[in-house]
C-alpha cells in the first residue's frame, strides 16, 4: 500500500509532466514559424519537390538583398505558371541549378558528389565546349558557383519583384542583370554565370577583334 511520501512524489511528477507539456504548447508555434522561415513562405510553382528540384522557389519575403549583402550571387527565373506548363522551364532551371552545384534539399545525402569550385569550373567547360580562365590556385572551396531561385509571378497574390521582370536575371551584390540577350539553354546560362564571376571568357560578337 503507498504511503504518505509515495502519494507526494506521484503528484510532484503529474506537476512536473503538466509543466513539460505546458512548455511544449508554448514552443511548438516557435519552431513551426522557423520552419516557414526562408523559401518555405514562397509559392512553390513548379518547384514543389524537394528531393527533386535544386532551384529555390523565392518571393517577397525571401529574396537576394537589393542592398548587395546577400552573400551568394543568383540567377534567378521569373516565370508564370500558365505560360511555362510544358515543364521546359522548370527543366531548364534545374539543370542549371545543378551545373552550378546546386542539389535538391532532401536528396539523399549518398547520391551527392561534392566537387571543388576548380573542378566544376573546368569541367562545365568542357561540357559545354567553351574558354574558362582561373588563376594559378582556385577557388578551393565546393560551395555551389551561384545559387539558383525561381519567383512564380502567377501563384496566388503576385510578388512585387516580379513588377518589371520576367525571364532569367543574374543578382550579385545587389546589381541585377538581364539575361534576355542569351539562349535559354543551360549551357548557355551556365557560360553567362561563370563570365559574370570572372571564370570564363567574353564571348565576342561576331567581326569584333
Amino acid at each position: 500500500m503507498a504511503g504518505p511520501a509515495s502519494a507526494v512524489c506521484l503528484a510532484r511528477c503529474s506537476l512536473e509532466w503538466y509543466f513539460v507539456a505546458w512548455l511544449l504548447l508554448l514552443v511548438e508555434p516557435v519552431l513551426a514559424k522557423k520552419k516557414m522561415g526562408g523559401s518555405q513562405k514562397c509559392e512553390k510553382g513548379h518547384f514543389t519537390h524537394a528531393a527533386k528540384d535544386a532551384a529555390i522557389a523565392l518571393c517577397d519575403d525571401h529574396y537576394p538583398d537589393a542592398k548587395g549583402k546577400a552573400k551568394n550571387p543568383w540567377v534567378i527565373m521569373f516565370y508564370s505558371m500558365a505560360e511555362t506548363l510544358d515543364g521546359e522551364a522548370k527543366d531548364l532551371l534545374n539543370r542549371v541549378a545543378q551545373d552550378l552545384g546546386n542539389e535538391p534539399p532532401e536528396k539523399s545525402k549518398s547520391m551527392i558528389k561534392t566537387k571543388k569550385q576548380r573542378t566544376r569550373i573546368k569541367d562545365l567547360g568542357e561540357k559545354y565546349e567553351f574558354e574558362v580562365q582561373l588563376p594559378k590556385k582556385g577557388p578551393s572551396g565546393s560551395d555551389p558557383l551561384a545559387k539558383v531561385g525561381a519567383v512564380c509571378c502567377d501563384c496566388g497574390t503576385p510578388p512585387k519583384v516580379c513588377e518589371g521582370r520576367s525571364g532569367l536575371f543574374f543578382v550579385k551584390a545587389g546589381v541585377e542583370e538581364s539575361l534576355a540577350s542569351i539562349k535559354t539553354e543551360s549551357g548557355d546560362v551556365a557560360r553567362f554565370a561563370l563570365q559574370k564571376l570572372g571564370y570564363a571568357e567574353v564571348k565576342k560578337a561576331e567581326g569584333e577583334l
